[in-house]
């Protein structure tokens, strides 16, 4: 759960950065993976 809540943080922080954003796509990828 903390580790969701972390990557929502990330994407709004992100929002402003398109660079970050995608950092933020790929972690939510991987968590989705479950690696």
């Amino acid at each position: 759960m903390s580790q969701l809540i972390r990557v929502q943080d990330l994407r709004v922080v992100a929002d402003g950065d398109h660079g970050e954003l995608e950092i933020v796509k790929g972690v939510s990828f991987a968590l989705e993976k479950g690696e």
